[in-house]
């Protein structure tokens, strides 16, 4: 620590393995609980959290970086950003990382990429499920109109064909806030 340091941050080890403990208690073992990245990009809080097994989510590729470096294995490790370019498609469907496209148009780039490259990645599409807004404006990503996932009421009958065209296309990944999201809306979205 030196003079020019302004902040000193404190992490409660205890607190964060109850968390991980209660949750992995409450849902069946089956149940990856994964933890973004960007909330502790630190390698140390990173290997802590994969000693506890849980998974990270990776909105990027440096992000997806550093769950490798980590030693989370690929099953553990879910990769949605919302712009992935043709490279970050191939790299994390050969890794093997649970994958979720953000678009149709992101969905046919897999299918072209899956022509030539194998992959045992759970690949899910994205969905906004339109049920409303949060508390928290900038936060909130369930309204009419959204930053993520493709608007399930605008195109459920094109969702159902895309799952119909492409049998690798196997699960569903809703987002509707970070914060501010009372528990009824996040059901209704469910």
């Amino acid at each position: 620590i030196t003079e020019e340091d302004t902040a000193i941050i404190f992490y409660d080890l205890d607190f964060l393995n109850q968390r991980i403990t209660n949750l992995q208690n409450l849902f069946p073992s089956s149940t990856l609980h994964a933890v973004a990245v960007k909330a502790n990009p630190l390698t140390n809080m990173l290997r802590a959290l994969n000693e506890k097994g849980v998974g990270l989510e990776a909105a990027s590729l440096p992000e997806l970086y550093l769950a490798e470096a980590t030693g989370f294995p690929p099953e553990r490790i879910v990769f949605d950003s919302p712009a992935k370019t043709k490279k970050e498609i191939e790299y994390a469907l050969k890794l093997g990382v649970y994958f979720n496209a953000d678009s149709f148009d992101e969905l046919d780039r897999i299918a072209e990429i899956l022509e030539t490259v194998k992959s045992t990645s759970v690949i899910g599409v994205r969905i906004n499920p339109q049920v409303g807004q949060g508390s928290i404006q900038s936060t909130s990503v369930a309204g009419t109109i959204s930053k993520f996932g493709i608007p399930l009421n605008d195109h459920a009958e094109k969702l159902k064909a895309y799952y119909l065209k492409y049998e690798w296309l196997r699960s569903i990944h809703v987002h509707i806030g970070s914060q501010g999201c009372p528990i009824p809306m996040i059901i209704e979205g469910v």
